[in-house]
């Protein structure tokens, strides 16, 4: 798939592609697919993910997501030293709600 640059035009391009020495074949299914070129088609994985609208929010789900689930294994398997399970939770909170304060405020934002 021919994909153009953010400065250079499609006009630019097909001009180029004519004017060049390539099989007229490949000439023709070149200019198709600059004309055709669907902008954000060409999805990275981070994309296919995340989708391509507001990825820092889901983002920052699956933080804090993890955050709970290795608070929760933690505690499960430290549950005999309760001290240990405070002191444990005593960090996963405040990255808790320091995720969750970014996602409402980050909503609130637009």
């Amino acid at each position: 798939m021919v994909t153009k640059k953010k400065s250079e035009s499609t006009a630019k391009m097909i001009t180029e592609l004519t004017s060049s020495d390539l099989n007229t074949d490949i000439k023709t299914d070149l200019i198709h697919q600059v004309i055709n070129n669907i902008p954000g088609g060409n999805e990275s994985l981070f994309d296919r993910i995340f989708g391509n609208r507001n990825p820092e929010l889901y983002i920052a789900l699956l933080i804090s997501f993890l955050i709970l689930l290795v608070g929760t294994f933690c505690s499960y398997f430290f549950r005999d030293n309760f001290e240990l399970v405070k002191e444990i939770w005593g960090i996963f909170v405040p990255l808790l709600t320091l995720v969750i304060g970014y996602i409402i405020g980050d909503q609130k934002s637009k």
